[in-house]
């Protein structure tokens, strides 16, 4: 009897399995829908390894090559290995964390990446391969940022991949860049350096644990607890160290004045335990948390003092205590996750100078309970009296640089010096009236904010009780709307020289209006 061929039941199956693939590549896949994924694929057994294959020959984005490579162990490597070898050096159009992620697939399964054809892969992701994190110790904390600014710019499953390759690596450097990301503000990545400092057979990882150990609190304090009698029951126990940095005596905290843009300057400096000082200097915005970041090594206190001078004649710090400047740069910390504003990669390397808990985030709202602020916005002397303000020391500055003011100066180009004679009261008023409409009027809050922030420095450093009260009214004014804007001496005050200053600029051949790109603080926060 002639044999009939057996009739394809699969096509629906492989069917639905492409479509779930095709959704397997949306951006906003949930993790309770990759699961949803894993188990269907897993429950079609062999008939899933061909198109999950093809699909992944032609992905490009890091986070769908993670899924896919995520899918292909549940079949046995036999099946796919081969593939994944050829997909990997074939592909010449993907980016380094796309890269990043095949090769930490390849590693994961047994394949010596350090040798070729792969080690000419690694040249191509830099640092991730054994001779490039040699380099990148070689050049110290400038390394380590560099390493950072890569890595900040990954996507997620390209970040984990990362640290799991780290894990691989048999140089301490690896483990000093773990630590470094033990500090992550993505919690995904903190449990899996843990996960990986467990893994590395050296004493120095079990370091890195105890010092993580002396601030990590509840799960992931467990975990590392996990790791670190992991590699006890291997023989491996930390060597005991000198005083950690984080414990040390600390020299000095400063911050300045807020400028009117916003910004403002932070200063911590430590003592390192080798007898030199470690400085970390911030830049912060008062609407966005920590914009920029820079650290200094290993300076001799005579280096630490001559640095402190710079720092004071350019940004005009005052000294502060400890305990105020923590709030402060953990307040600047809560804005950037709130807003999603990303740390700079600086801050994570030099983060280690302060204590345990001072880069915990949290808000902060200065508290001005000793004053009576109804009686300070109901004062006449301390309305009257605001226009001096502009002229103390942390009100240096205040002019903001937009187009809207330029704009608006460009009225007084042709008048001399400070002189308003030459416009008509009637024809001032309407200028001073367009500048608080389209200057004060949508930025009130935030200047308000500013003026509050000042205010609370100033008694902090024990300034004197009437120029916090002065600042207080100008601020309270500015909010409550009760005093017309054109009737309030210090906008009165902040709007001439904000236009005069302007008018000077142009003199001087600067115009914001010219350059292309024109900083926008609304667009640029918000």
């Amino acid at each position: 009897m002639a044999r009939f061929a057996r009739i394809d039941t699969s096509l629906p199956q492989r069917s639905d399995l492409v479509r779930l693939f095709h959704t397997l590549e949306r951006e906003d896949l949930s993790h309770e829908e990759m699961e949803k994924i894993a188990a269907v694929v897993e429950k079609a057994g062999r008939p899933a390894l061909p198109p999950l294959l093809r699909r992944l020959r032609k992905a490009t984005s890091s986070s769908v090559i993670a899924r896919y490579l995520y899918l292909l162990d549940f079949f046995e490597d036999d099946n796919w290995l081969d593939e994944l070898v050829r997909i990997t050096l074939k592909r010449k159009d993907l980016k380094v964390d796309a890269k990043t992620v095949l090769l930490a697939g390849l590693e994961r399964s047994g394949i010596d990446i350090e040798e070729l054809p792969f080690s000419r892969l690694l040249e191509e992701v830099g640092s991730t391969s054994q001779t490039g994190l040699e380099a990148l110790l070689d050049r110290g904390e400038a390394g380590f940022v560099s390493f950072m600014e890569d890595f900040v710019g990954y996507s997620s499953e390209a970040q984990v991949a990362l640290v799991r390759v780290l894990a691989t690596r048999s140089t301490p450097v690896a483990e000093e860049l773990l630590e470094i990301l033990l500090g992550y503000s993505d919690r995904e990545i903190v449990t899996e350096a843990l996960h990986a400092l467990g893994r590395i057979r050296r004493s120095s990882a079990a370091q890195v644990l105890v010092r993580f150990l002396r601030q990590g609190d509840g799960e992931l304090r467990e975990l590392a607890e996990r790791s670190l009698k992991r590699l006890s029951f291997l023989g491996i126990h930390p060597e005991p160290e000198d005083l950690p940095l984080a414990e040390t005596f600390s020299r000095l905290a400063a911050a300045s004045s807020i400028e009117v843009s916003g910004f403002r300057s932070l200063w911590f400096s430590r003592w390192n335990g080798k007898g030199g000082l470690d400085v970390l200097v911030l830049q912060t915005h008062e609407s966005c948390g920590i914009s920029d970041a820079a650290g200094y090594g290993d300076l001799t206190p005579a280096g630490h003092d001559e640095l402190f001078r710079e720092a004071v004649s350019e940004e005009r710090l005052l000294e502060i205590s400890s305990d105020y400047a923590h709030v402060l740069v953990r307040d600047a910390l809560h804005l950037n996750a709130e807003k999603g504003f990303p740390v700079p990669p600086e801050f994570y390397v030099w983060r280690r100078i302060l204590r345990t808990g001072e880069t915990d985030p949290e808000p902060y709202l200065p508290d001005f309970s000793t004053f009576n602020l109804a009686d300070i916005a109901a004062s006449a002397f301390l309305l009257e009296t605001g226009d001096t303000l502009l002229d103390e020391e942390c009100f240096a500055g205040w002019f903001p640089s937009t187009g809207k003011v330029f704009d608006l100066a460009d009225e007084l180009a042709v008048l001399p010096g400070k002189d308003t004679s030459g416009l008509s009261e009637k024809r001032l008023a309407v200028l001073l009236q367009q500048f608080m409409q389209e200057v004060i009027t949508p930025e009130k809050s935030r200047i308000a904010r500013r003026l509050y922030l000042i205010a609370d420095l100033m008694l902090r450093t024990g300034k004197e009780r009437q120029l916090v009260e002065r600042i207080l009214a100008a601020a309270l004014h500015l909010t409550n709307g009760k005093i017309p804007y054109l009737k309030n001496p210090f906008l009165r005050r902040f709007a001439l020289d904000s236009l005069y200053f302007a008018r000077d600029a142009m003199e001087q051949g600067y115009d914001p209006r010219q350059i292309e790109q024109e900083w926008d603080d609304e667009e640029l926060w918000d």
